[in-house]
């Protein structure tokens, strides 16, 4: 196996990963697992191959969202933050939530969410 083809897989678990917390519910003790499970997955993306999408930390736009269908990101406003999963239907970008929900990027906007490849390190 190749350091593309571990970042690759590694992708891929964090995907599913977004997906399941879709179906748990906020108090659910796994939710907190699965995100640090995914921040462990984007260090050790960054950890085989540095310059693995160095723009990782730069804001999406909602053109960038359109072209990430069923790709996990990383939403953050003044509240916090959360990982979602893209969803693209015709020209609509939606961000499918942790409750299974997908919500308009246009309405997160206006709530000042940004919208990241993976969560901000401190």
């Amino acid at each position: 196996m190749t350091k593309k083809d571990a970042i690759s897989i590694l992708e891929n678990m964090a995907v599913d990963m977004v997906g399941a917390l879709a179906d748990m519910r906020k108090k659910n003790p796994m939710r907190g697992i699965l995100e640090q499970r995914i921040d462990a997955i984007n260090v050790a993306q960054r950890a085989l191959d540095p310059s693995y999408k160095s723009n990782r930390n730069v804001m999406l736009t909602i053109s960038d969202l359109k072209n990430m269908n069923g790709q996990k990101i990383y939403l953050e406003n003044e509240d916090g933050g959360f990982y979602g999963l893209v969803e693209v239907i015709k020209d609509a970008v939606s961000i499918v939530n942790g409750s299974g929900n997908g919500v308009p990027v246009d309405f997160l906007e206006k709530y000042k969410y940004k919208f990241y490849r993976e969560k901000i390190d401190d």
